[in-house]
């Protein structure tokens, strides 16, 4: 739950830079230029003002699922071929998601700040003497600039079609796919694609990807919505989590979509449903 109220944070902060840096861009001195100005390319905000283009364009459902699942697929073939490897570019994925979520949550300090400080905090996540509970904060902030960013990209009912793909991939890659394979090379090489839970004497593991994916959601309800709907999701999200540890601790490795996307997208439906009506 505490790993879940830091990713939140995380995903406040990128939402205030977000308007912040569209603002910013579009109209500088209050008014629609006819030649909107823009920050350095190798500026972070860049992306930020890119990614959230066109986001009602439906053609954003195909290009997500296919980044995600390439992301999936490249992660399966450096296991294969050398699980070692995979800590490294991992390392460095992680680098680049943490300079981009401290720089939503440090936007009114220089973007310096957010470089020098990503990588202790990527060391932190990678180093295998921390302890698990620093380890699972630090990754769900990390993750927070992932979620953010693929949040902005489309309105909130997109994400809801990317979700409910990402559910029956979810299935199929627990029971049938290389998701088995992939958390056991990332348990036995301490590779931070899992996030540790511990109950007890006994321990559990979530992927990133369950706690991460449905965060752009919410991402997308901050950027487009309102910060209440987002808030009744997330308590939602935070319900399909524990209720997937659960089911874990009595059947075995679950998918966790499978419980966590019906439980925090299913309050959104009903308040506009309940708005239209």
């Amino acid at each position: 739950v505490l790993a879940y109220i830091f990713m939140y944070l995380a995903l406040s902060g990128y939402g205030v830079i977000s308007m912040e840096v569209e603002e910013k861009i579009t109209a500088p001195s209050g008014e629609t230029p006819a030649h909107p100005q823009q920050p350095p390319p190798y500026h972070p905000d860049v992306i930020i003002y890119e990614s959230q283009r066109s986001p009602g364009n439906p053609m954003k459902i195909p290009h997500i699922l296919i980044a995600i699942l390439v992301a999936f697929l490249i992660v399966y073939l450096v296991i294969k071929i050398g699980p070692k490897a995979l800590k490294a570019l991992i390392g460095f994925s992680m680098y680049v998601a943490a300079v981009y979520t401290l720089r939503g949550i440090l936007h009114s300090l220089s973007v310096i700040y957010s470089f020098v400080m990503s990588l202790p905090l990527v060391a932190l996540a990678l180093c295998e003497v921390t302890p698990v509970e620093i380890k699972s904060i630090i990754l769900a902030v990390v993750v927070g600039g992932i979620g953010a960013l693929l949040g902005i990209m489309a309105y909130p009912i997109l994400w809801i079609v990317i979700l409910v793909a990402l559910v029956a991939y979810d299935v199929w890659g627990v029971y049938k796919g290389p998701m088995k394979r992939i958390s056991e090379e990332a348990i036995k090489y301490d590779i931070p694609l899992l996030i540790k839970i511990r109950t007890g004497d006994e321990e559990h593991f979530i992927g990133l990807g369950d706690y991460a994916l449905p965060m752009s959601f919410l991402a997308s309800l901050m950027k487009y919505e309102s910060v209440y709907m987002s808030i009744v999701s997330f308590i939602g999200f935070i319900s399909g989590t524990v209720l997937a540890l659960i089911i874990v601790r009595r059947k075995g490795p679950q998918p966790g979509l499978l419980y966590i996307v019906p439980l925090g997208v299913l309050p959104y439906l009903i308040l506009k449903l309940c708005m239209f009506s």
